[in-house]
């Protein structure tokens, strides 16, 4: 298995949504790569050839630690070089003055993958200038019906407002889960060109689309919180 990551600095940005996470799970198939992990929320990305060249192309499946990844990604800002060997995963920066090499053990694999919905009450989209809202929030309370308000308490009061959204299936939900998710991709806004929601009764699922030449695309499950 030998992979080039054409985009040093968005992969390691996209990485970073595992930060609070304690593994990371990689799988290889179909010449894309799968990210998976979950801490409350499960964090779920999909890469595919605009973003990195199989040279060396194999079905893998195995487990690093979030941390110890990431650390070791800060030692790169150009060409990456992905590979396994002997129960480690290397990360190498080749060139002609240098050569790097990273090697990060593997650990106890686990395997996690996304929720099924068994149903669906209100699908809509949010653009990236209207998101910005809840920065400020920890705990989002959705009412959703015609339009989409969000609240929550906080020591001085409240915070709430509308969101601007564009329905494409209405229904009425009542919806608090935790904020964190956003927290998790500030980050990342300046690549993302949409957000979609989908919530079912216990289950809110927001994909979140990227500029194309990116070829990545990711997915968070959060779960509804039970008073």
């Amino acid at each position: 298995m030998l992979i080039f990551v054409k985009n040093t600095s968005f992969f390691k940005s996209i990485l970073r949504v595992f930060d609070e996470t304690e593994f990371v799970n990689f799988k290889i198939r179909e010449k894309k790569l799968f990210l998976t992990s979950i801490l409350l929320n499960i964090y779920f990305i999909e890469i595919d050839e605009q973003l990195l060249e199989f040279q060396e192309y194999e079905e893998y499946e195995f487990t690093v630690s979030s941390a110890q990844i990431l650390k070791a990604l800060k030692f790169f800002n150009n060409q990456l070089v992905i590979s396994l060997g002997n129960h480690v995963l290397k990360l190498q920066s080749i060139s002609q003055r240098t050569e790097f090499t990273a090697k990060i053990p593997l650990s106890n694999p686990f395997i996690t993958d996304l929720n099924n919905i068994p149903s669906i009450d209100v699908i809509f989209t949010v653009q990236p200038t209207e998101i910005h809202l809840l920065k400020n929030f920890k705990l989002t309370h959705f009412f959703i019906s015609e339009k989409v308000f969000i609240t929550q308490n906080n020591q001085g009061g409240k915070d709430e407002g509308f969101l601007k959204v564009d329905l494409l299936e209405s229904g009425i939900i009542d919806f608090k889960c935790d904020n964190k998710w956003f927290h998790n991709i500030y980050h990342l806004r300046k690549h993302i060109i949409e957000y979609i929601f989908v919530f079912s009764e216990m289950i809110c699922q927001i994909s979140i689309n990227f500029q194309p030449s990116y070829g990545t695309n990711l997915i968070i499950q959060v779960p509804k919180m039970i008073e």
